[in-house]
């Protein structure tokens, strides 16, 4: 097997740079109606006349031409203007398109539109496209200025402590967004907000939402706080749905538990039993309560830390679903992170469960590598895509056919990539099943935005995870 490019979206250079590999961003979807029975989606960010503006890229052939539309058209900069990539992912259709992004100059009350507190911050944001290429609210309440757009979290409503305005920069960001087989779409964030207006703040923590299109309103919140400290606490989630449409989310945390040091970052995967529903998560709705000496909830079977053993950095979370590997009531999850540290093993690892528990298992030495993929095929093929070593800028893309397998000799990918993301599906078990030898993905190489991919599918029903 030996990788094609697809021709370049765009030169990236008016493109904002990806902040984080966490969302879901970009995805495919497949119908009859759509030329080639398939279609690519892709968030990106450019630079119009100095304020960041968000555009969607749609491609029916493969990736070699793109459709482009822009979504958002603010003014103001980096002060009020600035719209952020976020997460993007088909509906149960499959010809409708949602898609969440964060963005400055949202705000519930209109006395604040011009608090100087209030600039800066961001605000999440949604927008529906339908099979007509209609953009929409989705159903939820529009935004006051703009009837298809809906704002998911104001920032405006919160006070900020006095004397500390470097709280007010970005508070809402980093989105991932799922669709389930209802229809139904979850997200995860980071939410970096102020609880006392005096001199208290809490932290980047993750929060998630759950809304039914056909009531098109977002549910009830389920925030999951940590914090010690004034230190960043538990960000970068990637949320999966799985089979059961029950939502997994991994991410990154600080100190987890009393016998880590303050400083020390993991991984952790967490997941609602229950489709989402708020009382469902492990422990409580706030299983971190914010007081020195609250524990990650490791005594859940619902939950676990993927480096176990204090180690001062192990991160760059990414985590895949595949009904191939189901418990009867959720299917297992697999992750991969790196660790860097000193006096424990480095290096890109993917953890996963089965019946017996956790397994972990080294995929390379390469412990500076940024943000590696991990993707599963419906039919269970396991996908890997890290940096091959430490201090080079080679990729390897392996693969094995189950997890107690060895991995691939190692498809190496020559050339500079900076923020590798994986092709998104909404419901992979839904599309038929082609004997692929690989699993797409996005990356910025050479300033340039790629597609990289197998080869022309001879069918027309593109690739599969």
């Amino acid at each position: 097997m030996t990788f094609g490019i697809a021709l370049p979206m765009t030169d990236f250079s008016p493109y904002q740079p990806v902040w984080t590999t966490g969302g879901n961003n970009p995805c495919y979807s497949e119908h009859p109606d759509f030329p080639n029975g398939h279609r690519y989606s892709a968030m990106v960010g450019r630079n119009v006349s100095g304020t960041y503006q968000i555009f969607i890229l749609d491609s029916h052939d493969w990736g070699q031409t793109w459709a482009e539309t822009q979504i958002t058209f603010k003014t103001g900069g980096s002060a009020y203007g600035h719209q952020y990539i976020g997460s993007i992912c088909p509906d149960l259709d499959g010809r409708g398109l949602h898609i969440s992004w964060y963005g400055k100059g949202y705000h519930s009350h209109p006395h604040m539109k011009y608090y100087p507190s209030q600039n800066y911050v961001t605000s999440l944001l949604y927008k529906y496209r339908d099979a007509y290429g209609v953009w929409s609210c989705g159903n939820c309440t529009p935004y006051e200025h703009d009837a298809s757009l809906s704002v998911i979290e104001y920032s405006g409503d919160h006070v900020y402590a006095i004397g500390y305005s470097r709280f007010r920069y970005q508070n809402i960001i980093q989105p991932s967004m799922a669709t389930d087989s209802q229809g139904d779409v979850h997200i995860a964030y980071s939410h970096w907000g102020g609880w006392n207006p005096f001199f208290s703040h809490v932290w980047y923590n993750v929060w998630y939402r759950k809304m039914r299109p056909a009531v098109g309103t977002w549910g009830s919140l389920a925030y999951f706080r940590w914090s010690r400290f004034n230190t960043t606490e538990l960000e970068r989630p990637n949320l999966q749905v799985d089979y059961y449409d029950n939502p997994h989310i991994c991410c990154t945390i600080l100190h987890p538990t009393s016998s880590w040091p303050i400083n020390s970052y993991t991984s952790c995967w967490f997941m609602n039993w229950n489709k989402g529903d708020p009382l469902c998560w492990p422990g409580t709705p706030v299983w971190m309560p914010y007081i020195y000496g609250g524990q990650f909830p490791v005594a859940s079977p619902y939950a676990q830390l993927l480096w176990e053993t204090p180690s001062p950095n192990s991160y760059y979370n990414r985590m895949a679903l595949s009904h191939f590997y189901d418990e009867g009531t959720f299917d297992y999850p697999h992750c991969i992170y790196a660790v860097s540290a000193s006096g424990v093993e480095a290096g890109v690892f993917h953890k996963y469960m089965d019946v017996t528990g956790w397994h972990t298992e080294r995929v390379n030495s390469a412990w500076n590598s940024q943000y590696p993929l991990l993707t599963l095929g419906a039919d269970g093929m396991i996908y890997s895509l890290a940096l091959a070593g430490s201090g080079t800028s080679l990729w390897d893309y392996r693969k094995k056919a189950s997890p107690e397998l060895a991995w691939s000799a190692a498809e190496r990918i020559t050339g500079l990539l900076t923020s590798p993301r994986p092709v998104h599906l909404a419901r992979p078990t839904h599309y038929p099943l082609e004997d692929q030898d690989c699993s797409p993905f996005m990356a910025i190489q050479n300033s340039i935005e790629k597609l990289f991919r197998c080869g022309m599918p001879a069918s027309g029903f593109g690739y599969f995870m």
